[in-house]
């Protein structure tokens, strides 16, 4: 699934023939599309459009290029039209120094005027900003102080500036552009998680390749999930689905993204959720904040029976592994993993379990011959080099022996014949050295996670 966060569907150019691209964005399963006003008839415009075609959706504004058609009456008609149900946000707005079609003085005006609407409708902000960041920064800190929420549509900015942004809770979204052979950005790209960002076509413009020169539409977003998930070492299906997820956040087109999930893909692996409860209150665990990986939301209800998993697995053979992960401490529920795996097993289809370590110190004996020939790795989360840094990160219930049996449960899977790898996320200050050597003494391989990146 891919929602088009950013078209301009009302423009001549889809008279002819605008059903035919709904339905073959439709087809290419691109099931919401946004049609973004540049100026109070297109934001009308794109208004009707979402009364004729189910999926779409519209926003109100006023673009910077078209900033001299702002006036009293602008105002009072964006107002009226947040009132509709499927208008969703303010925007097109921002400032435009590369074209530089109203004066910088209007341009800060009116932009700063569309923030306060925004603010005081509590909708989000759709932001065009060409050559003009230090001013934009500067704009929304006088106007508004932060207190909204968009995106900076095309992003063209640099990754030092999208850090900033995504620091005061904004997106970024981009379009075909990242697919040109001329496109200098992957660096950046690689820098900012997809976590924080959405796509769009920005249709009729900006047209990806293979399909670079003529009219771009909706159903051409996949050109653009692709080039992404290309970089970030994903799937065509994981950038949508993160993507839509974020759109939704922003926009509350797509609810149903937040359905919480037992079960969850990424990439070619199946991971099973099978409890929010933990032994740890990782410093840098969004657990009890907001449990979402990759697009999935983890915020079950009630934990999954082994029943209910294994229907939700299906045909274990359509994976690469499947593995017992989720938020919490998958070990609380080691009957529910042992019946599990148990069950799966002979699919021939690895089986991993990602732990904290702290099986041995829950149930005060050995398990890790239970799960012997049962699960074919261990993943535990290391993190440091000592018991009091640990502790001071991991936020244990059982304190600074938990580092203690979190490294015998690591030696122990070793030689239960489990192949065991320790796992640190990428802090910074880490002794990798030191944390290697830990590993390699209790016989364990070990692997780097980037801080902030998860799954």
């Amino acid at each position: 699934m891919f929602i088009d966060s950013h078209a301009h569907l009302y423009f001549d150019s889809y008279d002819d023939d605008l059903s035919d691209v709904i339905r073959r964005a439709k087809d290419d399963e691109v099931k919401y599309m946004i049609n973004i006003g540049i100026d109070i008839e297109t934001s009308y415009q794109s208004l009707q459009l979402t009364k004729k075609f189910d999926g779409l959706f519209a926003s109100a504004g006023i673009h910077p290029n078209e900033a001299l058609k702002y006036d009293k009456t602008a105002s009072c008609e964006i107002e009226k039209l947040l009132k509709e149900d499927k208008i969703v946000a303010v925007g097109e707005i921002g400032l435009d120094y590369y074209r530089d079609r109203a004066p910088r003085d209007v341009q800060i005006k009116v932009f700063s005027e569309q923030l306060k609407i925004a603010r005081d409708n509590d909708v989000p902000v759709v932001i065009h900003i060409r050559e003009a960041w230090e001013d934009a920064e500067e704009v929304i800190e006088k106007a508004v102080n932060w207190e909204v929420k968009g995106v900076f549509h095309c992003y063209s900015g640099d990754q030092e500036t999208a850090q900033r942004l995504i620091r005061k809770k904004f997106l970024v979204s981009f379009g075909g552009y990242i697919t040109y052979n001329s496109y200098k950005g992957n660096e950046m790209l690689d820098g900012i998680p997809v976590e924080k960002m959405m796509i769009e076509t920005d249709s009729p413009f900006l047209t990806p390749m293979p399909f670079r020169g003529r009219r771009n539409e909706s159903s051409y977003i996949k050109f653009t999930a692709q080039r992404l998930a290309d970089l970030k070492g994903l799937s065509i299906d994981d950038i949508g689905r993160i993507t839509s997820f974020n759109a939704n956040r922003l926009f509350g087109i797509a609810p149903e993204m937040e359905e919480p999930k037992i079960v969850y893909r990424i990439r070619d692996s199946l991971y099973i959720n099978p409890t929010l409860r933990c032994t740890s209150d990782c410093v840098f665990c969004s657990r009890l904040t907001d449990p979402v990986v990759k697009g999935h939301n983890l915020k079950i209800k009630e934990e999954p029976t082994v029943d209910e998993t294994i229907n939700a697995i299906g045909d274990p053979k359509q994976y690469k592994e499947i593995v017992f992960c989720g938020y919490g401490e998958p070990t609380l529920r080691l009957d529910f993993i042992k019946d599990v795996a148990s069950k799966i097993r002979g699919s021939g289809i690895p089986i991993r379990l990602n732990t904290n370590g702290h099986g041995n110190l829950i149930y005060s004996r050995n398990i890790t011959t239970e799960l012997k020939g049962l699960i074919d790795e261990v993943s535990v989360s290391l993190n440091t080099h000592d018991a009091e840094h640990y502790q001071k990160i991991m936020r244990t219930e059982y304190g600074t022996d938990s580092f203690k049996a979190m490294l015998d449960f690591i030696k122990k899977s070793n030689e239960a014949g489990i192949n065991t790898v320790v796992s640190i996320v990428d802090i910074p200050g880490l002794d990798k050295e030191k944390i290697g050597k830990l590993a390699a003494d209790a016989g364990a391989e070990l692997r780097v996670r980037r801080y902030n990146e998860v799954g």
